[in-house]
């Protein structure tokens, strides 16, 4: 991981001015975002679309702090995410460095419910809290980026800080931020178990995740 004194250009610029402002929100978040103008260039030296065959993509720290989070993820055809949240995350923003399919879930007495299925098109930027629930992956046959930054206005007090709904085996699990569709044991923590989909959730589930699969 590179520390912020390595990084140039306008994400390095985009970072200080993160760490320099105590207080932010999502929408503090998305206005510096644009005004960051970043392109393809700014990310792409963070590409990592040869990850390992069992990481369902492409996942590259670029800086972290004790209150910041800054990520560029890599998505060849067909890698997609678990359904997941990045719950101590106060504000954040999502950065689309071409068209990327998103799922926005619900949890209703740990039954996770699709509540709205899109694509979000390249250029795009949208605001996210740690409270939401989704998953996220590359349907189109061209390679995309996206660009992740997760904060809080605090510290993040814990390493396991993304809570992953692990369908196949009904359970919940917290893990220290990727949201692969398989993961270590080793590397994440049991929270509940029960968790289900039933229905269109599941069946959409399935769908967006059967060309990861089928590769393994």
């Amino acid at each position: 991981m590179k520390e912020i004194s390595e990084l140039t250009g306008p994400i390095a610029k985009l970072i200080a001015e993160l760490e320099a402002n105590p207080m932010i929100s999502t929408q503090v978040m998305l206005d510096l975002l644009a005004d960051a103008s970043l392109t393809i260039n700014d990310v792409d030296p963070f590409s990592y679309f040869n990850h390992p065959e069992g990481e369902s993509y492409g996942r590259l720290s670029v800086y972290q702090s004790k209150r910041l989070k800054v990520l560029v993820l890599s998505w060849n055809p067909g890698d997609f995410t678990a359904i997941h949240d990045h719950e101590p995350a106060e504000w954040g923003a999502v950065q689309f460095f071409g068209d990327i399919s998103h799922r926005l879930y619900s949890l209703e007495n740990n039954r996770v419910v699709l509540q709205q299925a899109a694509t979000i098109q390249h250029g795009q930027m949208v605001g996210v809290t740690g409270k939401l629930i989704h998953a996220m992956g590359n349907l189109s046959s061209q390679p995309a980026f996206t660009l992740h930054i997760y904060g809080t206005n605090t510290e993040f007090n814990t390493e396991f800080n993304t809570r992953v709904f692990d369908l196949e085996l009904g359970k919940v699990v917290m893990t220290e931020g990727p949201a692969f569709l398989t993961r270590n044991p080793a590397s994440c923590n049991v929270t509940s178990d029960g968790v289900t989909a039933k229905g269109e959730t599941w069946n959409d589930y399935v769908q967006n995740t059967t060309v990861w699969r089928s590769k393994q």
